[in-house]
């Protein structure tokens, strides 16, 4: 299962790498500086936000214990 995971993961991430790269001169040059970073600027925030309280705290933990507590397993 972790194997299929990463490889998803691996995909979507570059699949948003690639829509970035694909979209950020368009902005750039249509929506202008400003607004361009303040809207990844907002993208980083509302990944901090989930980070903090949605994602639980794995430090120190084993993955085995992880999925035991998470899993049910």
């Amino acid at each position: 299962m972790r194997g299929l995971a990463i490889s998803v993961v691996g995909f979507v991430n570059s699949f948003v790498s690639w829509g970035v790269q694909f979209l950020f001169p368009w902005e750039l040059s249509n929506l202008g500086n400003a607004v361009t970073y303040l809207m990844y600027a907002g993208f980083a925030i509302i990944g901090l936000i989930v980070l903090y309280r949605v994602l639980p705290e794995t430090k120190e933990k084993s993955l085995e214990r992880i999925e035991k507590e998470y899993v049910g397993a």
